[in-house]
């Protein structure tokens, strides 16, 4: 048994197991390419389930609602809709909808207006975009969606919020 083989084929296993949990890679694949012995590797992804709390808590969401998510956190910079994410994961999109809105307490349109404006805040921190390059940045198809949008969430508009002290 060739032992290159076994690494890719765990690498493979353990991969999916992580994209399931919802747990980004955090460079476990190439350590496992790295590691020497089995054993090695055994402590490599037991590490990373304790990082995230796998086994020490319940994880935040089941599956499908992690693998919404990260589907979300990995495309919210162009269009999503629904039928997309049900496709990308094989599932329908009425279970896709309520197994989502009972995990998180709202729906998938919402969730994505949340994640994309944490996103734009971050960028009004951090660089000198223009408004309208952010709205575009962040999957917003106008900058007049963008700015009621992230009125509506934030309370001030992306303008006020660049300009407030202590940002």
């Amino acid at each position: 048994i060739n032992p290159a083989r076994i690494k890719d084929f765990i690498a493979e296993i353990v991969n999916i197991i992580l994209v399931d949990l919802g747990i980004s890679d955090f460079g476990i694949l190439t350590q496992i390419q790295s590691a020497e012995f089995l054993d090695d590797i055994q402590h490599l992804f037991c590490d990373i389930l304790v990082q995230n709390h796998i086994f020490s808590s319940k994880p935040q969401y089941d599956a499908i609602t992690n693998r919404v998510i990260q589907y979300i956190q990995n495309n919210y910079q162009s269009a999503i809709s629904l039928a997309e994410i049900a496709e990308h994961l094989q599932i329908s999109e009425n279970h896709i909808s309520r197994v989502f809105k009972k995990n998180t307490g709202k729906g998938i349109p919402e969730f994505i207006n949340h994640y994309r404006i944490e996103q734009s805040k971050e960028l009004l921190r951090t660089t000198e975009l223009k408004i309208y390059q952010i709205a575009e940045q962040t999957g917003f198809q106008s900058v007049s969606y963008f700015n009621t949008t992230f009125k509506k969430i934030v309370g001030q508009t992306p303008y006020e919020f660049r300009n407030s002290p202590g940002i």
